[in-house]
């Protein structure tokens, strides 16, 4: 999307927020050097201060999800949940065909970004890293303690956020079996020979083995890449871009290939100690689940690049996923 489709649609997004009572001065409006991964993001004054717009053109497994019904539900948590370290969210809806969020302006710097080279993952940090991974952890333990009422991506449901499945194995029981076909047929397009035996058997026999039996819990998803961490002048941390929070058992949140090089018992003491999780048993059955969950999170991954333009992402996830299997 441009610059001037967005403008066209500025008199719209004027309109919604006076209705709120927020006053913006479209002549401040401006392009914000920070771009997400599939958004642009503008900046404009306002009576409640500068203003972060971020405007997208929605992928199928957004839609899908409907997104935009689970932001209308996170403004609501972090309007009551003020210790969550995040932008607090004043607008979400669909302008025509786009997808745009209006949070306050938070002052900080990247912490880093992620970028893919020879097909492999590398997290460069701009900050001090363990420092700032203890703050991280702290803020997870936070936003874990808020429970949802059931398992999934989570829509509105009443007055609340709600996932559609009652048990986190159920969850992945029907959404693995959507995520395995749409690999497979970017594989036969791409002209990669399909594993159809491997993958299917590999993933079914993971799943056959969660046992999770607690609740639903809000995870961020991303939290670990570097650049969804905003670093207040060292003082503070902010997690941005909840775009694919879920609710989930809390171990998912350490899947992401950032958290890998080094989650153990003393890496996440910081979490377990902000989350009261003091006996060793109950730790070791936390790392017990993250291993287990990782090619479920790569499939997943995978999946979601799909459909891009350019495959490199979903060749990298790719490699990793089949490396993963168990079998």
């Amino acid at each position: 999307m441009n610059n001037k489709i967005l403008i066209s649609n500025l008199d719209i997004l004027v309109k919604r927020l006076k209705q709120k009572g927020i006053i913006i001065s479209a002549e401040t409006f401006k392009k914000y050097k920070y771009q997400g991964w599939m958004s642009q993001v503008f900046i404009v004054s306002s009576s409640l201060g500068p203003l972060i717009i971020h405007v997208a053109n929605l992928v199928d497994e957004h839609k899908r999800n409907k997104v935009w019904e689970k932001f209308s539900g996170l403004a609501e948590i972090f309007k009551r949940r003020s210790k969550i370290p995040t932008g607090k969210i004043f607008y979400v809806g669909m302008i025509k065909d786009n997808f745009v969020l209006v949070q306050n302006y938070l002052v900080g710097v990247p912490a880093g970004k992620r970028i893919l080279k020879n097909n492999k993952f590398f997290d460069i940090w701009q900050v001090d890293k363990y420092k700032n991974i203890k703050k991280i952890l702290k803020a997870l333990a936070i936003i874990h303690k808020i429970k949802l009422k059931e398992f999934g991506w989570p829509t509105i449901k009443g007055d609340s956020l709600a996932g559609s499945y009652k048990s986190w194995e159920k969850f992945f029981q029907k959404e693995a079996s959507r995520w395995i076909r749409e690999i497979l047929e970017t594989d036969r397009r791409i002209l990669v020979k399909p594993k159809i035996k491997d993958l299917r058997k590999g993933i079914q026999k993971i799943i056959a083995q969660i046992d999770y039996n607690g609740p639903a819990v809000l995870v961020h998803g991303d939290a670990i890449n570097p650049s969804n961490i905003l670093v207040n002048n060292g003082k503070g941390i902010f997690l941005l871009d909840w775009e694919w929070s879920i609710g989930a058992d809390p171990a998912w949140e350490f899947c992401d290939l950032g958290w890998w090089d080094f989650i153990n018992k003393k890496d996440l003491l910081a979490y377990f100690n902000a989350l009261g999780m003091r006996k060793i048993k109950e730790q070791e059955y936390f790392l017990k689940r993250i291993k287990l969950y990782r090619p479920l999170w790569l499939l997943w991954g995978t999946q979601m690049h799909a459909r891009d333009k350019d495959l490199s992402v979903y060749l990298g996830l790719h490699r990793l996923l089949y490396n993963s299997m168990p079998i």
